[in-house]
């Protein structure tokens, strides 16, 4: 299955998708969206994109490639 493939800065571009999204409900869905809406997405929002992030990066606890070998300095 092909992954989608993140830059090397996707916790920014998750920022800056969920900063985008809330200044489009502020421009334009000040009057129907309340404050505790626009929190309940924005919680929404950081999770799911937290798991798409979380698929494509690499642990530094215990770092595998796609075929879960183990990766390991090159000398070791």
């Amino acid at each position: 299955m092909h992954r989608w493939k993140l830059s090397r800065e996707p916790i920014a571009y998750q920022g800056l998708f969920i900063a985008s999204v809330n200044l489009l409900i502020g421009l334009f869905g000040l009057s129907i969206v309340t404050a505790v809406q626009v929190g309940l997405i924005n919680i929404f929002m950081t999770a799911v994109l937290t798991v798409v992030v979380r698929q494509n990066v690499t642990p530094l606890a215990s770092p595998q490639d796609h075929d879960c070998n183990k990766l390991t300095p090159e000398g070791t």
